[in-house]
């Protein structure tokens, strides 16, 4: 977890040691050809640690390979410049929510109203988990260059917009089918597609990393949230 900085402050250097990533970057990305996914992984954890902290404008390469422990030089093995590790780490977001979504959402023999009710609880433990990508995914979405974009970025972009279209989706599919089923009543299934993505996505704006947060209480938290977007949608039936 990410510790706070001042402006101006620096990154605090971590041991020069060997530690595991706690993701698997599987996603489209300008690092991908690299056999070696397990530093990119590294890299990318940290870039979403100190771009969470700093912003983009005030993380320099430096920053991140202070967090790492390491020189900006093995950072350029992965990536060309700052701009492109800052779209892989939004990319990463929506790439890892729509995995778990689609996972937990996959799950023959249950009721369609669950598989929803799974499908939003998976969403909020992988913001939780890996809350600083998702934070900054936030950010990236409203992100305006100025100039001339390179090919890198319009593609990250078009993959970010693609993913969030397939997320959006999802949640209509799980939401359309428990409306087959009789769980719920919309009146607009697409309405009801972008109320219930965003009250998934406002977790990322009230939810404190810096809290110590045991896995039950995130457990709780997300529970709560599946109960909430689920109660928001079932709204009783009209007789005609």
């Amino acid at each position: 977890m990410a510790v706070a900085l001042s402006r101006g402050e620096k990154m605090p250097s971590l041991p020069r040691k060997k530690r595991k990533a706690a993701l698997e970057p599987l996603w489209e990305s300008e690092g991908r050809s690299s056999v070696k996914r397990e530093g990119r992984a590294l890299v990318l954890e940290a870039a979403a640690d100190a771009f969470m902290e700093r912003g983009y404008a005030a993380t320099s390469l430096d920053d991140i390979a202070t967090l790492l422990g390491t020189t900006k030089g093995q950072i350029y093995h992965y990536y060309r410049s700052k701009i492109d590790l800052y779209f892989d780490v939004a990319v990463g977001a929506f790439y890892m929510i729509n995995a778990r979504v689609g996972e937990a959402a996959e799950h023959e023999g249950l009721s369609a109203i669950e598989r929803l009710r799974r499908g939003v609880h998976a969403a909020a433990m992988e913001i939780m988990q890996n809350y600083s990508f998702h934070r900054v995914a936030l950010e990236a979405t409203q992100f305006q260059l100025i100039g001339r974009r390179s090919t890198t970025q319009e593609r990250a972009q078009e993959r970010i917009a693609a993913l969030r279209k397939q997320l959006e989706m999802r949640l209509g599919d799980l939401i359309g089918n428990a409306v087959k089923e009789g769980s719920l009543h919309v009146p607009s299934i697409p309405l009801a597609t972008k109320a219930a993505g965003g009250s998934i996505a406002w977790l990322t704006v009230w939810y404190d990393p810096k809290r110590p947060t045991p896995p039950e209480k995130c457990e709780r938290i997300a529970s709560g949230v599946a109960d909430f977007v689920i109660g928001g949608l079932c709204q009783p039936e009209v007789a005609p």
